[in-house]
């Protein structure tokens, strides 16, 4: 994938009697905590060859893999977002007055999440047609298709607390998903019929994240 800028937004609580609702949590969840992470960042993916990450169908009969030649190659432009439930723990250091559970703050967080996400494919290929005999070039646009799909989202960071209620927050971000993406372009094969373009790849994300955070 191409790189990207992320941006997003946090809203979680630490189970702590001063936290959200207020609850009168025994003093060992002070260590742990829940937020939703909701993300949003481009998913391009720059120039590939043609691999089993994207199949051709014709009336729904799969062509066969060895029908491509040399000079193929695919480039993706679409957009994600994310909205993930995670489930947190951390521990504090240099404890004072201000901050009693510590001003340093590393943490780990782990959940489920949905991705929402967008591709339009861009393809162009020597390709052997696996019905006749002819070989020719082509080249397609596709228009944009959308998937929604359950991932895994992981997260490993550390805060510090500036203030009482304000810290600075970096942390890194791994998000596993299996989207599929089905096209039907307009067809200007050799061949008749109708045409399918199945783009399933593997996303697996890496991002780093700098932010302010405010706690009530």
């Amino acid at each position: 994938m191409a790189p990207a800028v992320m941006g997003g937004v946090k809203i979680g609580t630490w189970f702590v009697p001063t936290g959200f609702l207020g609850a009168s949590y025994p003093d060992w969840m002070k260590y742990f905590g829940f937020n939703l992470d909701f993300s949003y960042h481009r998913l391009n993916a720059t120039q590939h060859s043609f691999d089993s990450i994207v199949s051709f169908y014709r009336n729904g009969v799969a062509a066969p893999r060895q029908a491509s030649t040399d000079g193929t190659f695919f480039k993706t432009e679409g957009t994600a977002f994310t909205l993930a439930f995670m489930f947190a723990a951390r521990y504090g250091f240099f404890q004072d007055s201000e901050v009693p559970f510590g001003r340093l703050q590393p943490y780990v967080a782990v959940g489920p999440a949905i991705l929402f996400s967008t591709q339009t494919l861009t393809y162009r290929a020597n390709r052997r047609d696996p019905f006749w005999s002819n070989s020719y070039w082509y080249s397609q646009d596709t228009a944009s298709r959308s998937s929604v799909n359950v991932a895994l989202a992981v997260e490993g960071g550390i805060r510090y607390m500036c203030l009482k209620n304000v810290s600075v927050d970096l942390s890194f971000k791994y998000r596993y998903a299996q989207p599929s993406y089905k096209f039907t372009p307009f067809d200007d094969w050799s061949w008749a019929g109708t045409t399918e373009v199945k783009y399933n790849p593997t996303y697996n994300l890496f991002s780093g994240q700098l932010g302010v955070a405010y706690h009530f």
